[in-house]
């Protein structure tokens, strides 16, 4: 959700933590309101159905948000999709959420004791009327990967379009035989069908990719609700995240009714390479994704060798007050998934704290105390600020090591106390172990004189 901060069609994450709660971990987040899902809009309808723009205008909302997650450097397949999970925001906008089922381990399970695992999971976090035929059954070995959500996208599709699941009974061989019917009315046009068609494709790699279906829902809307690429964060205008465009359209090979354009050979963006200058070309006109070039680019990894030049360019700028311009190689502050390491006033008033994610080395505080003791002009222009060297005394060796031997004992407290309560309960186990065996020992005996008692009424009554 982090990766994803900022999309307009994804549930916004505005702050969270972790709770250790020792043998188990609890997370809570704090996220936008949204009144309404899609499943209240289906059923608060009646039998009024969607015209085709309306059905076409919230799939490609959909479609954005799992674009942008398609598109990550390892695709991430939400694994989920459904109309439970769909909700409206404030905006209008259809917003995913529940990222709970997501997964990044796309693989050809082989070993029965891998499938009985994968079939655990699958069980646990996926919903049978929208679960792809290769998760149904994992002997067909096919490749799991993020084509699961497009045969989600086209269960969802179908449910917007005729207020009902393709596969009624949810059953493992009518999805496995693709057993599902287009209705005849409402009527829709052969694009919308054609596209459910071509989702449903039992073998994932029939089916198209996200990059397709975004594109061939996009054309046919009407000229002036086109977009000329799918939505995404702001923080995605650079070449990283985007880059899957290229990626998503060549991992498939079904051929989409209109590809996206090609990348020009050279653009703007030059470090950017090809897919950034695409990108920057390509959103020009967008505000949304104006490169800001006043900025310094925040994104870049901080080199060694700094020209004289270059460092007294970088002092100039205002730094946050637990901030060092010194070598930054080992200090990352990251908000809302991206590294700023200058300047602080780049960062939305709104983020909380909780999505910053502070980590210090030891050499480098030790490197930096050393400098300053070694030279004062250069220790006034690295430690500008008091607040700064208080911030870098917590970090004393002495008081991690203080703060860790107290945790490491607080812990063994909890140990101990725990060992402790076990063996109390074995005691009591045994005791009533003990008790149960002189029950039945006694009954035993009583059993073994009643059968001599009937032995000898038998002898007797023979005689």
């Amino acid at each position: 959700m982090k990766a994803l901060k900022g999309h307009p069609n994804v549930v916004a994450l505005y702050a969270h933590t972790i709770l250790d709660m020792g043998r188990t971990k609890e997370a809570l987040l704090v996220m936008e309101f949204c009144e309404k899902s899609l499943v209240n809009v289906l059923e608060s309808r009646g039998a009024a159905y969607f015209e085709e723009k309306q059905v076409l205008s919230m799939f490609r909302d959909v479609c954005n948000a799992v674009f942008a997650m398609h598109s990550q450097s390892l695709p991430i397949a939400h694994r989920d999709l459904k109309a439970e999970n769909l909700l409206l925001g404030s905006d209008g906008l259809w917003k995913l959420c529940d990222f709970g089922s997501t997964s990044t381990n796309h693989k050809r399970f082989e070993k029965p004791e891998e499938m009985g695992i994968e079939e655990d999971n699958i069980r646990k976090h996926t919903t049978p009327a929208y679960r792809a035929p290769e998760m149904w059954d994992l002997l067909r070995r096919d490749l799991i990967n993020e084509k699961v959500d497009i045969w989600a996208l086209a269960c969802l599709l179908y449910r917007i379009c005729y207020f009902r699941s393709a596969f009624d009974g949810e059953s493992k061989l009518q999805i496995l035989n693709g057993n599902y019917r287009i209705p005849d009315l409402p009527k829709y046009s052969s694009s919308v069908t054609d596209l459910i068609r071509d989702m449903l494709q039992a073998s994932p790699d029939d089916r198209p990719d996200i990059t397709q279906v975004w594109f061939r829902v996009n054309e046919q809307l009407p000229v002036n609700l086109q977009k000329s690429l799918p939505d995404g964060p702001p923080e995605m205008q650079s070449a990283g995240i985007h880059g899957g465009i290229a990626k998503a359209a060549n991992r498939s090979p079904p051929m989409p009714q209109r590809s996206p354009p090609p990348p020009p050979s050279s653009g703007v963006g030059g470090g950017e390479g090809q897919l950034g200058a695409f990108w920057s070309t390509h959103h020009a006109k967008d505000p949304l994704f104006v490169e800001d070039k006043s900025r310094p680019k925040f994104d870049e990894e901080p080199t060694l060798n700094t020209s004289n030049q270059d460092r007294n360019q970088t002092e100039n700028h205002s730094f946050p007050k637990n901030t060092s311009p010194a070598k930054q190689e080992n200090v990352h502050t990251h908000v809302a998934g991206r590294r700023n390491v200058h300047n602080r006033s780049h960062v939305p008033e709104d983020a909380a704290s909780k999505d910053f994610e502070l980590t210090f080395s030891q050499k480098d505080i030790d490197h930096g105390m050393e400098r300053q003791k070694a030279s004062k002009p250069a220790a006034n222009n690295l430690f500008q600020d008091e607040a700064f060297n208080t911030f870098v005394a917590e970090f004393d060796s002495n008081k991690l090591n203080s703060r860790v031997s107290s945790d490491k004992e607080g812990k063994e407290e909890a140990l101990e106390a725990e060992i402790e309560m076990l063996k109390e309960q074995l005691k009591q186990v045994n005791s009533e172990k003990a008790e149960i065996t002189m029950k039945f020992e006694k009954l035993s005996t009583i059993c073994r004189s009643q059968r001599q008692e009937i032995q000898e009424l038998k002898q007797n009554t023979s005689r």
